[in-house]
């Protein structure tokens, strides 16, 4: 028994001895070396990703928090009767930081004077309270001071900027070099030459169908001439009475200018082939008005086949009249189109027109 337990012993101790050696080996090995570093690096990664995490989390609380005491700040400089935005571009050229303080915080904030978000809320939040107290100011004022008229046109200016750099992006996105706004759409131009009328079966298609837009109009003059009857008829009840036992002729003249109306809604305010608008070389839109309706472009009236430039924010009415004829509805159902450009793809295609000219 004494020799047999030293022989398994003895051949027990070439085994373990082959063991140590490989783990040696093993260690020895920098592929194995570089896994467990590896190991060891992504566990740290994923300790400090869970701490950045909490950490957003943390700010974007905390920025929610300043977000709402910011709104409650602008809603009460808004009810206060103070000019938001222009009190903070006033404050931020005194300031050399240019930041300020919010009534009620500590902290300064960095104030945009051009804010958008800032214009916008004075102007949607001004209730009718506000505006009385200015209109009666300016009108005590009126011989030294601008009035509420000037902050109106510097309000409307202002959004009229960012609301043009809003619908640059919107057509960079369609893919247009220009839009024509009405009331029922936009209309994107994505060729440099577009035909505007309304779609016909003799005709054929054009590029723009203004169809729906001579529905709106026709529908708005309807209802503003019913609003104007409406307001009408209770200051007129007892003249009108009085007139009407005198000559006894107004009954059959309104019964004519309702019946006239309707035959004028019937009519189309826009022909089949209206106008043409085309983008020339020079990187300027021209408007030609070749139908037999009325073509007013900022207030001048374009004979047919008359070509004049529509610059950027320029106004189109078709069959209607001019505003500065005195007609403050804008003619009698006419359409009234909103042109923008995209001044950034006119751009482009001037500078791959010029390439292309040897």
């Amino acid at each position: 028994m004494t020799s047999l337990a030293k022989t398994t012993l003895e051949t027990s101790r070439p085994a373990k001895r082959a063991k140590v050696a490989d783990a040696e080996a093993g260690a020895a090995i920098p592929e194995l070396e570089g896994i467990r570093q590896s190991e060891t690096q992504l566990t740290y990664l994923q300790a400090q990703l869970a701490a950045t995490e909490a950490l957003y989390s943390a700010y974007e609380e905390e920025l929610q928090g300043l977000s709402n005491q910011l709104k409650g700040v602008k809603q009460a400089h808004v009810n206060a009767g103070k000019p938001l935005w222009k009190e903070g571009a006033d404050q931020q050229a005194e300031t050399a930081s240019g930041s300020l303080s919010w009534p009620g915080t500590g902290d300064p904030v960095a104030f945009d004077g051009d804010s958008f978000s800032a214009i916008e809320e004075e102007v949607l939040l001004q209730t009718e309270a506000e505006q009385e107290p200015a209109a009666a100011s300016g009108e005590a004022g009126a011989t030294g001071a601008e009035g509420p008229g000037a902050v109106l046109g510097e309000r409307l200016a202002a959004l009229e900027a960012t609301c043009s750099a809003i619908s640059q992006e919107d057509m960079e996105a369609q893919g247009a070099v220009g839009c024509l706004a009405g009331r029922s759409g936009r209309y994107y131009l994505r060729s440099t030459a577009v035909t505007l009328g309304r779609a016909t079966d003799t005709k054929g298609d054009v590029d723009v169908d203004l169809a729906p837009e001579e529905a709106a109009a026709a529908a708005a003059a309807a209802g503003a001439g019913a609003g104007a009857r409406r307001a009408g008829a209770g200051a007129g009840t007892g003249q009108g009475a009085a007139a009407g036992q005198a000559h006894g002729a107004p009954g059959a003249t309104a019964a004519g200018s309702g019946h006239s109306g309707a035959a004028a809604a019937a009519r189309h305010s826009v022909s089949r082939r209206q106008a043409l608008l085309r983008l020339g070389p020079d990187g300027q839109f021209r408007i030609t008005n070749m139908g037999r309706q009325a073509v007013v472009v900022n207030d001048v009236p374009l004979p047919q086949g008359q070509t004049v430039c529509l610059p950027h924010l320029s106004l189109v009415e078709i069959g209607g009249g001019s505003s500065s004829g005195g007609d403050s509805s804008g003619g009698s159902g006419g359409v009234r189109l909103l042109f923008l450009a995209n001044l950034a793809a006119v751009g482009r295609v001037v500078r791959r027109s010029s390439a292309l000219v040897l």
